[in-house]
């Protein structure tokens, strides 16, 4: 949390004031998935008095995070995707799309020593308004506008130490502790009939080629990237832009990393609204113009790749917790297309 001194900074920031007198605030406790390093978000809102004497509105949202114990090796290690300052690190960097041809990060007003958590750090941050549902030209437009921030970093993204490397090998390692495809019960009556023999084989056969896939992507070359580039971190702002939220994962990766990530949202959020095939070749479509084509097929590989594996994965983690028909549905309907990307990963 802030102390009364830092708040009073955050808002004359966001007020573009010099100084400010907070008159009141009211907080609430924003709940729902976070990292493993964040304590708390706040919603701050209330009045400012600045120095004509005028009564200001004004709205943060504070992050606070906590360094993390001695035994959590992966979130003290600066370039392991859970590193607990990085979040911290990026607003304060020069990293973050800054409306770049209308991508933009959410605004940051500081980063302040947290007096409630040692070591801690708390975040103060504009609020975003959840907008309404998105469509498939919203998610084309988001597409387009990663291609050109990323594009921009293609192959030149400088050395910082606190960068996320190898998220997406973090990731599957941590699926395969957790006991990769044998995670779910695939004998349980509503698995059985979805994911019949032939389907469980062919997911297998997309699981097996994992290390063989991510040592390719290994040798290829790397963009800044965002770690969760979904749709509840992208944000229409109303002047036409796209706000990103959360850049707790920002690292390198191989350009279609986070292009994967938004295709797979936008299946999962447009439901059957339209057809996986159409939200694939619309989205990398967009997300290509921006790149010289002679990267295109290394783009693809790479989107091929995190597509089949990030499902996979997802899926298992996904129906280990429930059966619930509406998720059921959503994965076996996405076989057919995890089993497509392990194809063109296979033969880009």
């Amino acid at each position: 949390m802030l102390s009364p001194g830092n708040l009073a900074i955050a808002v004359a920031r966001q007020l573009r004031q010099p100084v400010v007198e907070v008159a009141d605030t009211s907080a609430s406790k924003v709940h729902g998935s976070t990292g493993r390093a964040t304590a708390e978000v706040c919603r701050l809102q209330g009045t400012a008095r600045d120095r004509w004497g005028r009564m200001l509105p004004w709205r943060l949202t504070v992050k606070t995070l906590c360094e993390p114990g001695a035994a959590d090796d992966d979130a003290r290690s600066p370039n392991h995707w859970t590193f607990w300052r990085r979040e911290a690190l990026a607003y304060e960097s020069v990293l973050l799309p800054n409306n770049n041809h209308g991508l933009d990060s959410v605004e940051c007003f500081g980063v302040f020593s947290d007096d409630r958590h040692e070591g801690g750090v708390a975040v103060a941050l504009d609020t975003v308004d959840a907008d309404a549902i998105w469509d498939l030209d919203q998610f084309a437009k988001a597409a387009g506008l990663l291609g050109q921030w990323q594009a921009g970093w293609a192959r030149r993204v400088p050395p910082v130490e606190w960068l996320a490397q190898d998220q997406l090998g973090q990731r599957i390692g941590q699926t395969e502790a957790n006991g990769g495809l044998v995670q779910p019960d695939w004998s349980r009556p509503a698995l059985a009939a979805a994911f019949p023999q032939e389907r469980q084989g062919q997911l297998q056969a997309v699981w097996e080629r994992r290390w063989a896939w991510l040592e390719r992507l290994a040798s290829g070359s790397s963009t800044l990237t965002h770690g969760d580039f979904s749709r509840g971190n992208l944000f229409a702002g109303g002047d036409g832009r796209v706000v990103v939220i959360d850049w707790a994962a920002l690292g390198l990766a191989p350009a279609g990393f986070d292009l994967a990530h938004l295709v797979l949202s936008a299946l999962n959020d447009m439901g059957g609204s339209a057809s996986v095939e159409d939200v694939q070749t619309t989205l990398v479509g967009e997300y290509l113009s921006a790149f010289d084509p002679r990267l295109h097929d290394e783009v693809r590989r790479a989107f091929a790749v995190t597509a089949a594996l990030t499902a996979t994965s997802r899926l298992c983690w996904t129906l280990t917790r429930t059966v619930e028909p509406a998720a059921v549905e959503h994965w076996a309907r996405l076989v057919p297309w995890i089993v497509a990307s392990g194809h063109a990963a296979g033969s880009a």
